[in-house]
């Protein structure tokens, strides 16, 4: 599985301020949001020898430590050993970045560990609440309170209505996360990552970049032959040469990387090139969850 940076981690990385404004988390919408993940997850129980460990128990050790690595520390809080408890004093006590932090390694393992739980341990241990359930409680907690940040694609984002709520991109996503395509989900990742934190170039540039490596994954399930340092142009010829594209398509498909080029200085814009506007960088991103779409659909249509 592919690591991804935490929320605090990405937020150090950023060279721009977020695009929206973001409100400080209230004490209501902590307790809230805590009371959710609880519910959810559950707390960690007394281990019994003749059972087996209770989820919740590695689960919130998990959630601490993976946290804590992200906010650069050894344990998540300096004098609390219990991982549940440690959680829930940074969630009611800390800064906002670290509260988020936690959120989202908490609610990553809501979204695959609690997600994937089979019946006969949701049985024993009395789950009843539902991954999106759980998902949905903590957005609609984040959502009352103004926080301005919701949990998305398995992240904590910045909630910008030109790009994060589009019709686009949940098929894209949902397409790129089967195994044959996790170098194009982490790199479109990125490019969501960039946008959100107004790195507008970059956003472009890694737009591209995951479509580039959604053909190199369908040469590649398909032994199709193409040069590794290949660019946008040839690897599109590729398709249309074994036939899974017209040979007319191949213009459709150069629009992104004509918008790449003409913006992004990674492809020689040059040192006087003006700033990548915001509306181009979400046009960008629309583009690229569109040919996502077209291509990984065309490829499963034509086996």
């Amino acid at each position: 599985m592919t690591t991804r940076p935490t929320f605090n981690e990405r937020e150090q990385q950023a060279t721009n301020p977020p695009s929206l404004q973001q409100n400080e988390i209230s004490a209501t919408c902590r307790v809230q949001i805590m009371d959710v993940l609880i519910n959810g997850l559950q707390a960690p129980q007394q281990p019994d020898p003749y059972m087996p460990l209770p989820p919740a128990n590695v689960w919130w050790n998990q959630i601490a430590h993976r946290a804590a690595v992200g906010l650069g520390r050894i344990r998540l809080h300096p004098s609390v050993r219990d991982p549940l408890v440690a959680c829930g004093e940074q969630v009611l006590n800390a800064p906002r970045p670290e509260v988020l932090t936690i959120v989202e390694c908490a609610l990553q393992v809501v979204d695959t560990d609690l997600r994937n739980l089979d019946y006969s341990t949701k049985q024993m241990y009395n789950y009843t609440r539902s991954a999106d359930d759980v998902l949905a409680g903590v957005n609609a907690r984040l959502q009352q309170h103004g926080v301005g940040y919701e949990y998305r694609n398995g992240q904590i984002v910045s909630i910008d209505s030109r790009y994060i709520h589009s019709q686009v991109e949940d098929p894209a996503f949902m397409l790129l996360q089967e195994p044959q395509f996790q170098g194009p989900l982490t790199e479109f990742l990125r490019a969501h990552d960039h946008y959100c934190h107004s790195r507008y170039e970059s956003a472009v540039n890694d737009a591209e970049n995951a479509v580039e490596s959604v053909i190199k994954s369908i040469c590649m399930l398909r032994m199709w032959v193409y040069a590794p340092t290949a660019s946008a142009q040839p690897l599109i010829k590729v398709l249309t040469d074994n036939g899974l594209l017209p040979s007319w398509f191949e213009s459709v498909l150069l629009a992104l990387p004509t918008l790449r080029n003409k913006s992004a200085t990674a492809h020689g814009a040059g040192p006087q090139s003006a700033p990548v506007p915001r509306e181009r960088a979400a046009y960008a991103l629309h583009l690229a969850a569109a040919d996502i779409v077209f291509l990984i659909e065309t490829h499963k249509a034509h086996p």
